[in-house]
């Protein structure tokens, strides 16, 4: 009886000590984090139009640097864990491997995502994608390790799927995400360290963790958000053409309805660019009100800069080929400023 019993216990103790093994060490969340914060920051600003104007080249050298740099850090992640482990004497268990294969594949993912995204549009729903790939990733370790990376994979989840239905501005996108990944990422380290809690405990420690992670993106879209205070007087259109008016402060000029707007076409591709400069005439269908040198306009709701304003759009197609007239080709665009 004694040999049995002492033979269930050794067999629990050593599934309880696999179990234990299957786990993320500390430094791979830092290694991943920083890294996909650092892309998330860096990979606009170095492949600008500025630098690369050829769209083939941009999309080519863009994903050539996320490539190689997601791959550095998977070298050094991989290498680091081996070296802690021969250190502790233990060894990967098959399952951490998989689940190491699973990553891999959902970083892929989000790297062919984005190529795809780069050549046929969707790029503002990028970082809601990839966030709900990061929390996949975390909820499936999860399942066989801490419950701490399930909840934050989860929680994750969500606000990728946020990102996705709400659709804000592409900055306010890319500071929630580099601040769940470089943030996020270190900070959840410390979560799944140290003895197990209740799952009560670990939720609301999750809770706690996602507030820290959108507390930062809050502060900044309220300090860079314009004030409605910032307005000084409101000039009438046409005293700010006939510059019979007195600036004062930051004085707003209020554009009427009908108002004639030129708008400038900037077009490029492999088939047809255009010859010369093109003006399109364009009539604003309501009032605006606008300070002068600055990307702030309202229409009726609240001060917003320009790139804030959610552009709905649709663009159609059509052209012929007659004996008279030669060849013609007709572009439809329709869009929207969605408040």
């Amino acid at each position: 009886m004694t040999t049995s019993t002492e033979q269930i216990q050794a067999i629990h103790a050593m599934l309880d000590a696999g179990h234990r093994g299957i786990r993320l060490e500390r430094h791979t969340f830092w290694i991943w984090g920083l890294t996909g914060a650092f892309l998330i920051l860096s990979v606009p600003q170095i492949f600008s139009h500025a630098r690369f104007a050829d769209g083939g080249d941009r999309i080519l050298y863009q994903n050539l640097f996320i490539a190689v740099c997601l791959l550095a850090a998977g070298i050094l992640d991989w290498h680091w864990t081996r070296r802690i482990r021969e250190r502790k004497g233990e060894t990967l268990p098959f399952v951490q491997r998989q689940i190491t294969r699973v990553w891999w594949l959902l970083i892929g993912l989000i790297v062919a995502i984005n190529i795809g995204m780069n050549l046929y549009g969707g790029g503002y729903l990028f970082f809601g994608v990839a966030l709900v790939l990061v929390g996949i990733a975390l909820y499936v370790h999860g399942l066989f390790s801490r419950q701490a990376l399930s909840w934050g994979g989860g929680l994750l989840i969500v606000v990728g799927l946020a990102l996705a239905a709400a659709s804000p501005p592409i900055r306010i996108q890319e500071w929630t995400t580099a601040s769940a990944l470089g943030l996020g990422l270190p900070i959840l380290s410390l979560l799944v360290q140290g003895e197990r809690r209740s799952p009560l405990k670990e939720f609301g420690l999750s809770l706690a963790w996602i507030a820290l992670v959108l507390l930062p993106v809050a502060t900044a879209v309220a300090l860079t958000r314009p004030s409605a205070k910032a307005e000084g007087a409101v000039i009438d259109y046409r005293d700010y053409l006939q510059q019979s008016y007195t600036m004062t402060g930051n004085s707003a000029v209020r554009l009427p309805a009908g108002t004639r707007i030129p708008l400038r076409l900037e077009m490029e591709g492999d088939t047809l660019v255009p010859e010369g400069e093109v003006m399109i005439p364009m009539r604003l269908l309501r009032p605006a009100t606008v300070i002068p040198g600055e990307d702030r306009l309202r229409f009726d709701g609240p001060w917003r800069r320009l790139e804030e304003f959610r552009l709905h759009g649709g663009l159609a197609v059509a052209g012929d080929l007659l004996p008279g007239d030669g060849a013609r080709l007709r572009l439809h665009l329709t869009l929207n400023f969605g408040d």
